[in-house]
């Protein structure tokens, strides 16, 4: 994730296979957003507050905003 920023080579394989790890994750909050308002239920919380900035990074400067936006629930 910080490999290009310090200036080593990315480790293609295993950014893969954490990206296909978290896809599972994201699947699992797609079906639980789709029953649910957010993460805990139908009220914002700490739950959803600690997502916020992982998530801003991950779409933002990792540009991996796909694997948000093919999800509907975790999209919005």
């Amino acid at each position: 994730m910080f490999a290009s920023k310090m200036g080593f080579s990315p480790y293609e394989n295993l950014i893969k296979e954490s990206e296909e790890k978290l896809g599972k994750v994201l699947d699992i909050y797609e079906e639980r957003l789709s029953k649910n308002k957010y993460l805990a239920g139908d009220f914002f919380s700490l739950a959803d507050l600690s997502h916020l900035p992982f998530t801003q990074y991950l779409v933002g400067q990792m540009g991996k905003e796909y694997m948000t936006t093919s999800r509907n629930h975790v999209s919005a």
